[in-house]
């Protein structure tokens, strides 16, 4: 997937980088696979997760949202920062 990847949908409601056929493709993965097959996917998904899931008041969702986009963005300063060659200082 490329970096500069849209987030707008197409007029077929698919994400701008699917086509129909990979919907198709997804919607018989998932109509095919059995419940215990299921489960253990999203077993396995949240395990490798980093994240922690928490229940807030809906209404202080967005200031949440706002404080977690905050840090990945001084997350993200601060390895721009740390990966610049460091300049050398004339003698």
């Amino acid at each position: 997937m490329s970096s500069t990847r849209s987030n707008k949908r197409r007029q077929d409601g698919l994400p701008a980088d699917w086509n129909p056929s990979r919907a198709r493709d997804v919607v018989r993965h998932y109509d095919a696979q059995t419940e215990d097959d299921s489960i253990a996917e999203m077993r396995a998904a949240f395990e490798r997760s980093s994240g922690v899931l928490m229940r807030i008041p809906q209404k202080l969702a967005p200031l949440v949202k706002k404080l977690v986009d905050k840090h990945i963005r001084e997350r993200v300063d601060r390895r721009a920062k740390s990966t610049k060659p460091k300049r050398r200082r004339a003698a």
